[in-house]
């Protein structure tokens, strides 16, 4: 028996490539029965081999290793052999290590296994010199240890001898892994090595992991963390970034994110130079040239800076009327009326009829001297408007516009308190001022540039002759209401009247539906050529003559007849309450000099 613990110290000694050379005395030591360890020891080795024992596990249980370092401390000089035991311990001890039982443990817990021993175990290990009783259950790493004799060498490979017992330097601690992952303890080893890396290092973790471990920053696939597998990373389907800014729309494909469409970078603007690229994505940089700023009334549009800046406007031809402006709209020139008010002329302004007129109110317009017919033919109009007759007269000029509240009140502030209300001039004048009863203007608020009515044919007389002028004749009014003495029924010729042209009773309660009267020049298209306006309605105008039937006889500058049958004074040109008969220029009517309605107003006239 001692010859056989012999052999097997010459083999650690010796190292693994003297196990072929001493197999086969080895063999009859292999063959020694597990249960008869100490069977052929003497008492004093069974004695010395107990107290070595004793000290080894005390210096494995001090360092926590049972590696070969701890057993070659006392005297410096042993030698490491494969299975981390040193000469002096296979020598001196004479017994089995108690240190080399802790590696067996350790290397059970590890997970080796075999048919009838551990497999990194040494003969040693196992309770002392115990051959294996069978050769064919040595693995192949446990006969790469040197103290295991095998009973049958061809069972042991070169390379197989070449392999060193690796689990021996670590054995201890496996066993502590072992005990940690059997209580779920996943925090780092005393191996030093963290989950889930350790769990591959020595296979005692198994598939322990942590979430955030198994993040793959693939957005492509689901992570998660398994007890048993560790770490999956599956392909998912979904939205994704290629990282690209040139494509839009990416897609998960296979675990992978592919690519979308292209990016479409066009802006839309003829001024910029449309690009893409994968970094940063669009670009939008300025572009010469011409374009369209998509006014077609701007001439030789250009790009400025990327925008489209306009060219010169489109100027439209003038239409003649300095009441209107022409414009450019969608590419076609149109006449826009001025705003009512507008200043079209040195003291004249726009109306409503985009007429340009006259706002001196002490304005004449100049008649011609000529010979007209005057009345009305046979079979037309009534019957006090025949027969008509020759009339030549002299050049004259008459009031552009009836005569205002403002233009009579300025008159009326220069007469004394008795001329303002008394019986001078005539008995039958008897008061200077106008009434103010019904729909009379007179110190009405707001109407100071109304036509003045309510007004007899004695004050109207004063008022001209205050401003150095007279009330005209019949046959000059006339004459101005034909335009100039023309063969028309108006003074715009012989279109129907309407309430453009003027302000009569068309149906509605008088004044166009205003029921009364209206600024003077309101209907400029009613003017007669020289530029006189309201000749038709608004207000009906006292004439200087009496009133009486006409005779056939020419007359020249006729100032009528010298006295009335009925006492009355002849009216003009029909008022605001009247049809539109009574605005044509022939049609006559008369009423008593000193009545004062809200139908009657004047003009003045002048003899050059």
């Amino acid at each position: 028996m001692l010859g056989c613990r012999r052999v097997r110290q010459t083999i650690h000694f010796l190292g693994i490539a003297a196990v072929l050379g001493l197999l086969l005395a080895a063999t009859a030591c292999t063959k020694m029965p597990a249960d008869d360890l100490f069977q052929y020891a003497t008492a004093e080795e069974r004695q010395n081999a107990q107290l070595a024992d004793a000290a080894d596990v005390q210096s494995d249980s001090v360092d926590g290793d049972a590696g070969p370092t701890d057993d070659a401390q006392p005297d410096g000089t042993d030698a490491v052999l494969a299975d981390g035991e040193t000469t002096t311990d296979a020598i001196d001890d004479g017994a089995v290590d108690a240190g080399d039982a802790l590696d067996a443990a350790a290397d059970l817990a590890d997970g080796d296994s075999d048919t009838a021993l551990p497999a990194d175990a040494t003969a040693a290990e196992v309770g002392g010199d115990v051959p294996v009783g069978d050769a064919e259950d040595v693995t192949a790493d446990d006969a790469a240890v040197a103290d295991v004799p095998v009973a049958d060498a061809d069972a042991v490979t070169p390379d197989d001898a070449a392999v060193a017992d690796a689990d021996a330097a670590t054995a201890d601690s496996a066993a502590v892994d072992a005990a940690d992952d059997a209580t779920g303890d996943v925090a780092a080893d005393d191996d030093g090595v963290q989950p889930p890396a350790d769990a591959t290092a020595d296979g005692a973790d198994g598939g322990a992991c942590q979430p955030a471990d198994c993040d793959d920053g693939n957005a492509c696939t689901a992570d998660a963390c398994d007890a048993v597998a560790g770490c999956t990373n599956v392909g998912q389907p979904g939205a994704c970034d290629d990282g690209n800014a040139c494509t839009d729309g990416d897609v998960c494909g296979g675990g992978v994110c592919l690519a979308g469409a292209p990016t479409s970078c066009e802006d839309g603007n003829s001024c910029t130079l449309d690009a893409c690229q994968p970094a940063s994505g669009c670009s939008h940089s300025p572009a010469p040239g011409t374009c369209t700023d998509g006014d077609a009334c701007t001439l030789g549009d250009a790009c400025l800076g990327g925008t489209c800046v306009a060219g010169s406007a489109l100027i439209c031809p003038s239409d003649g009327n300095p009441c209107t402006a022409e414009v450019c709209t969608s590419g076609a020139c149109a006449s826009v009326a001025l705003p009512v008010g507008a200043t079209c002329g040195t003291g004249a302004a726009c109306d409503a009829g985009q007429f340009c007129i006259d706002n001196d109110p002490v304005a004449m317009v100049a008649l011609p001297a000529g010979t007209y017919w005057m009345g009305s033919p046979a079979g037309e109009g009534d019957a006090n408007e025949q027969p008509q007759h020759a009339v030549v007269l002299s050049a004259f000029a008459l009031d552009k516009m009836e005569v205002t509240v403002k233009q009579y009140a300025a008159y009326f502030a220069t007469l004394s308190a008795d001329q303002r209300c008394s019986a001078a001039n005539t008995s039958a004048f008897s008061c200077a001022a106008p009434g103010t009863a019904g729909a009379c203007n007179w110190q009405v608020a707001d109407m100071e540039t109304q036509p003045l009515n309510c007004v007899d044919w004695y004050q109207a007389a004063a008022y001209c002759a205050w401003a150095g002028k007279r009330l005209p004749t019949e046959a000059e009014w006339e004459y101005a209401a034909r335009s100039a003495g023309l063969v028309q029924a108006w003074p715009w010729g012989d279109a129907a009247v309407d309430c453009t042209l003027a302000v009569f009773d068309e149906g509605t309660g008088g004044g166009c539906g205003g029921g009364g009267t209206s600024a003077p020049c309101s209907r400029v298209a009613g003017n007669s050529g020289q530029g006189a306006c309201d000749l038709a309605g608004n207000v009906n105008e006292w004439c200087a003559d009496w009133y009486d039937l006409y005779t056939a006889a020419t007359a020249t500058d006729p100032v009528g007849p010298i006295a009335s049958p009925g006492g009355l004074k002849a009216v003009r040109g029909g008022a605001w309450s009247d049809t539109a008969a009574a605005t044509r220029a022939a049609a006559r009517a008369s009423q008593l000099p000193n009545s004062r309605y809200g139908t009657s107003g004047f003009r003045c006239a002048r003899s050059p």
